[in-house]
């Protein structure tokens, strides 16, 4: 982490039904926080997914507006957050969108 480029990491759960494991080489995309730009995903450290539950690690680049919109939306409680981006997985590319309210 530095002061040009602040970078968190989302840690996730991530299940896998199926009885085949699959490796996630990449991840792109743009992080919001209540509808506010916070940062991006500009890649990850090539994870495997085996059968059942695995842990994700997903670097955020986060903008300085989105720095101030983190800590604002840790105080007033309730919280939008929303993904879109892509991942590559097994060398083939998927959309990844996603959103939670929490």
């Amino acid at each position: 982490m530095s002061l040009l480029y602040p970078t968190i990491n989302i840690v996730v759960q991530v299940n896998n039904p199926t009885d085949i494991s699959v490796t996630i080489q990449n991840i792109k995309g743009d992080l919001y926080l209540n509808n506010v730009y916070v940062g991006n995903v500009i890649g990850i450290t090539p994870t495997t997914l085996s059968t059942g539950s695995s842990i994700l690690r997903i670097p955020v680049t986060l903008s300085y507006t989105g720095v101030a919109a983190l800590i604002q939306g840790t105080k007033t409680g309730g919280i939008n957050l929303r993904f879109n981006g892509s991942i590559l997985v097994d060398l083939i590319t998927l959309p990844l969108n996603f959103e939670y309210n929490i």
